[in-house]
């Protein structure tokens, strides 16, 4: 895991290339996005949400992982009304026009960020279901809020069907194996759907709810197959309605967080310092823990010099680099974080 604080033009540098000269050097997190434009901060934060400083991401959280937390569910779990909204692949050809989507708003309540450890959805199978066909899948998806609508993905998972749903009731439990990690108070999007060769299945229905949290659903059926227009995401109401036992307006779910598990990379670097930052020509590292190495790089991702310490502390000459800014990845322990130095 790559954390580092920067602080860089963005008039001079636009942000899809920096975000791209970020990922060449494996970086995962930005801590210091002052410097950026409010929209510049919202495409930091999408493109990094997978990549977080708390190591999410490279340390899955599978099932199992629910118990202790203490921050609350997310549910519209009313149950509503049965046999509410479509939101399915359905796998032959001939029907893949209608392949539709729904999803709805949730916000983690509270000050406590945290990621998603548990989902339950409430939903009808009518049919044969997901037992009937063997690669049916469940896939989950996660997308961060556009005014009142789902915006840009960022993240997704696929499950078997008939694990989750081996009696086919069309209700089932998914623990996710990852998560980003969610900020409290803000809006984010759930969707789910099936994957079920219709012929063999059936359809699944994504059950309603009353508890009105938030927005109400969003629906969309990009192939346009359904005659109501809503290629992409719309308000579900005049898209679905109103429809076959369904009354709304949000869709039957409970989601339980669970606080990110810091891991030991925050540890291991709480005892890191270096100094003088600015540097005239030297620059002081030191470490409570074994520094195994560091690199400097230019903000184009260039070595510019890499040595080798196995030491508590040591003394990088830094003399002959040009005036500018660089980052230098250190790594203790196995770990790795990178910083900002600026060169005078």
């Amino acid at each position: 895991m790559i954390c580092f604080t920067v602080s860089l033009s963005a008039q001079t540098t636009s942000i899809e290339k920096l975000l791209t000269r970020f990922d060449n050097l494996g970086i995962q997190k930005v801590n210091d996005t002052s410097i950026f434009t409010a929209e510049e901060r919202k495409l930091l934060d999408n493109h990094f949400n997978l990549k977080n400083n708390n190591n999410i991401a490279n340390n899955p959280v599978g099932s199992g992982t629910c118990s202790g937390s203490t921050i609350p569910h997310y549910s519209n779990s009313d149950n509503g009304d049965i046999g509410g909204v479509t939101s399915q692949q359905y796998e032959q050809d001939q029907y893949a026009i209608f392949d539709c989507q729904s999803a709805d708003d949730f916000v983690i309540l509270g000050e406590i960020d945290g990621i998603i450890c548990q989902i339950d959805i409430y939903g009808d199978s009518p049919q044969a279901g997901f037992p009937s066909d063997p690669n049916s899948e469940v896939i989950m998806y996660i997308y961060d809020d556009n005014a009142g609508l789902p915006g840009e993905l960022l993240y997704t998972e696929s499950f078997s069907a008939p694990e989750l749903d081996p009696d086919n009731t069309g209700s089932f439990t998914i623990n996710p194996t990852e998560s980003p990690l969610l900020t409290s108070g803000v809006t984010y999007w759930l969707s789910i759907q099936a994957k079920l060769n219709v012929s063999l299945g059936g359809q699944w229905y994504w059950n309603s709810s009353h508890d009105e949290n938030g927005y109400g659903y969003a629906w969309q059926n990009p192939p346009g197959g359904f005659p109501n227009g809503c290629t992409t995401w719309t308000d579900g109401a005049p898209c679905i309605g109103g429809g076959s036992g369904f009354t709304g307006p949000d869709m039957a779910m409970d989601i339980i967080f669970q606080e990110p598990d810091l891991g030991t990379n925050e540890n291991i670097f709480e005892g890191f310092s270096y100094y003088p930052n600015p540097s005239f020509g030297t620059l002081n590292l030191s470490s409570v823990n074994n520094m195994e190495n560091v690199v400097i790089y230019n903000l184009i991702g260039q070595q510019i010099l890499s040595q080798n310490i196995n030491a508590l502390s040591t003394t990088l000459t830094v003399s002959s680099l040009t005036t500018g800014t660089y980052l230098m990845k250190v790594t203790i322990n196995g770990q790795e974080a990178v910083y900002k130095i600026v060169k005078n």
